[in-house]
């Protein structure tokens, strides 16, 4: 983890690090974001180790404008607690996020599932996320007319929980249609 790296290469002690831990256990906040607060490592530090340690693609988003439809495929309250913003399709089996923790392994999966497609999570500072989080405001009507228009989707062809399990793991699924005589 970030935490383990940052004590292994001696930016932070192990005190640091368990109270950092400690802290985390009581909110949402990702363990980078409390090292941040707590002055232990400065945020571009955190961005850098999560880029050039890991290999996670840094996006800046000071003057992004994201698409209203999107914006829809995560709630602004999920997106806001785990610090995570959609910024993009690739293809229609792909979206691209930035995270404040593109390394928790555990808020990704959580997307994957809603979303219902493949991640490819980036980082991007506390700031940038924000500026994203502020369009859900100022862009709510669309994104309510997208998140409608998703749900009459998904009602009018509901897939089954089996073909959701095997599309997430990324299994193809082929559709079987009677025949009739």
């Amino acid at each position: 983890t970030m935490g383990e790296y940052l004590v292994r290469e001696g930016f932070i002690t192990q005190t640091q690090f368990n109270k950092a831990l400690a802290e985390q256990a009581n909110t949402t906040k990702s363990l980078g974001r409390i090292l941040v607060e707590l002055g232990l490592i400065s945020e571009s530090m955190r961005i850098n180790v999560l880029q050039r340690r890991f290999g996670f693609e840094l996006v800046k988003l000071k003057d992004f404008k994201a698409d209203a439809a999107v914006l829809a495929r995560i709630p602004y309250n999920f997106a806001e607690k785990h610090r995570v913003v959609p910024l993009a399709m690739e293809g229609r089996s792909t979206l691209v996020a930035a995270m404040e923790d593109p390394s928790d392994i555990l808020i990704t999966d959580m997307i994957k599932n809603q979303v219902g497609m493949a991640i490819r999570a980036c980082v991007a500072s506390n700031e940038d996320i924000q500026s994203v989080l502020d369009q859900y405001v100022t862009g709510s009507s669309e994104i309510r007319a997208a998140q409608s228009a998703k749900t009459a989707a998904t009602k009018k062809n509901p897939p089954t929980r089996a073909m959701r399990l095997l599309r997430n793991a990324g299994v193809p699924v082929l559709v079987a249609l009677p025949i009739l005589i």
